[in-house]
């Protein structure tokens, strides 16, 4: 009897050592520790947040040079964060003395402005209100190389902290390898790498991520993880796969729907009103758009029952909604400059394509129903000998003040006055204070002289 006792306590023992055996096996195999994170760390609440709302909770700065040496049109956000702009502007400028640097030092022969530009745009998404990446895609022609990457950076709004990817994991936990090894299998299943094949993925590489509502997205350049014909690289992860090792957290099951922004009701466009029988007609033009100062070029023509032509911006179009539908609605036109002022003739039909396309939606957006039906190239590079790109009219000006490159008000207002023609098209641009203030004088000088102001539409008809 005793005996028997004793074999089914050993019996108990072994089967609880084995248990714990398998337990410990099981556990140094798993690919990343599985405990939570700890109390005294802070966690970082999940919040959907649309396009839409994260735009209006910030503002678009433009930098754009006209001049033939440097074109450049540079877009970067401003947050409510001076820390975060600050850290913003500082990677922008590098990027601006880079292109500068490499033009005035290249041993090329080709001329200055043949296919020059440095282009800088970005896109935002955010894990919650606080936490907001940026990624910012460069692309520079010119010089003796040229470049076209991607720089993600995160940044905590609240603490204007540029977050690393240490910032969102337990120390120690293992959470490097697992994303490596994530990573690899995502570049496999794309084909990109062989099954059999190891990445050269390093840890270094994965702090070029940013923070896309419940995921994580990395960035890798041409040729760093794959051969460089496959471009520019990237792999997105469910960020739920690690509540467990970081301090990512979940209020929900994943499976509510993000609540989405009401959509803009349509803009009632007025009817235009057909100019008299031999009256001189001439159309204003405003390149580069929407800007606050905008508003104040749409008050002068309401001054003067004047209509005028907004070629805009698309990456612009959405912070400023009201001065779009009001453009619609005063009965002004509104033309496709673009989505993020490229040259069009260094991008290949698809490029210019998106271009076009993503400006056209932005404004029927906002609008509710107006797509543009004109465009006008960035800079005016284009092959002249084309009249219609991507199916629509190219539309260029006749008469150009120069006004960018002008402080005078009044130089700007004489160089468009005394070049006045019927059926003119004068180019503006309206972020330029001395432009607005020359547009008042323009309007009031042209109209004493018998012109009427129309939209680009109106003089294509007459």
């Amino acid at each position: 009897m005793k005996d028997r006792k004793k074999w089914s306590i050993f019996s108990i023992v072994m089967a609880v050592a084995v248990v714990a055996i398998v337990l410990s096996v099981v556990m140094m195999n798993l690919p990343i520790a599985q405990s939570e994170p700890e109390d005294n760390h802070v966690r970082y609440s999940y919040q959907a947040v649309s396009q839409q709302d994260l735009a209006q909770k910030m503002s678009i700065q433009s930098d754009i040079h006209y001049g033939e040496a440097y074109p450049m049109g540079v877009s970067y956000p401003e947050t409510s964060s001076q820390k975060v702009n600050d850290q913003i502007k500082s990677f922008v400028d590098s990027q601006v003395e880079q292109f500068q640097t490499a033009i005035a030092s290249s041993s090329s022969d080709q001329p200055t402005g043949s296919s020059t530009e440095l282009n800088i745009d970005y896109e935002l998404s955010s894990f919650n209100e606080d936490i907001v990446s940026v990624l910012f895609h460069v692309r520079q022609n010119g010089g003796d190389s040229s470049r076209d990457g991607l720089t993600a950076m995160t940044f905590h709004l609240e603490t204007g902290q540029r977050m690393n990817l240490s910032d969102f994991f337990q120390e120690d936990s293992g959470y490097e390898q697992y994303l490596l090894d994530k990573v690899q299998h995502s570049l496999q299943d794309q084909k990109v790498l062989d099954k059999k094949e190891k990445g050269p993925v390093s840890v270094d590489q994965l702090q070029n991520f940013m923070l896309d509502g419940d995921q994580i997205t990395f960035y890798f350049t041409p040729g760093s993880v794959a051969d460089s014909s496959f471009g520019q690289l990237q792999v997105s992860i469910p960020l739920r796969l690690m509540h467990s090792f970081s301090y990512f957290q979940f209020d929900d099951d994943g499976t509510s729907v993000s609540s989405q922004p009401e959509a803009y009701p349509a803009v009632t466009q007025p009817e235009t009103p057909q100019a008299s029988v031999g009256t001189k007609q001439i159309a204003l033009t405003f390149d580069d758009g929407p800007y606050k100062n905008t508003e104040k070029v749409l008050d002068l023509l309401d001054q003067y029952n004047a209509k005028a032509t907004f070629f805009v911006v698309g990456n612009r179009v959405e912070y400023f909604p009201e001065t779009i539908r009001r453009m619609v609605s005063s009965g002004h036109c509104i033309g496709n400059h673009t989505y993020s002022h490229k040259r069009l003739d260094n991008l290949s039909p698809a490029q210019v394509s998106e271009q076009l396309t993503k400006t056209n939606e932005a404004v029927k957006e906002i609008t509710g129903g107006y797509v543009p039906q004109y465009v006008r190239p960035p800079y005016g590079f284009f092959d002249h000998n084309i009249k219609t790109i991507d199916g629509m009219p190219m539309i260029m000006w006749t008469v150009d003040p120069g006004d960018w490159s002008l402080q005078d008000t009044g130089k700007i207002a004489q160089g468009v006055i005394e070049n006045a023609k019927d059926g003119d098209i004068v180019i503006l641009h309206e972020q330029l204070t001395q432009s607005v203030e020359a547009t008042e004088i323009i309007l009031q000088e042209l109209t004493a002289q018998g012109f009427s102001f129309v939209t680009v539409d109106q003089l294509m008809d007459k």
